[in-house]
């Protein structure tokens, strides 16, 4: 069935654009802070320290991990 959109059904999944973090959807919150396995928190202040770049992110979380051992 299509969706109007892209001709596609995707049945409910949301796509995520992996070319930056994006905090203003929910989904996207979620599939990050799994795959950095952060806090939502700690994702907020990471992007507002180094900006949505998912490697720059990354490279900061583990920085800041790293502080705290």
């Amino acid at each position: 069935m299509a969706d109007g959109m892209n001709g596609f059904d995707l049945g409910g999944l949301a796509l995520i654009d992996r070319a930056s973090v994006n905090i203003n959807e929910g989904h996207e919150v979620r599939y990050w802070t799994a795959l950095f396995r952060c806090t939502t928190a700690q994702l907020y202040a990471a992007i507002a320290t180094v900006g949505t770049k998912p490697e720059w992110v990354k490279a900061y979380l583990k920085t800041a991990e790293q502080s705290f051992h």
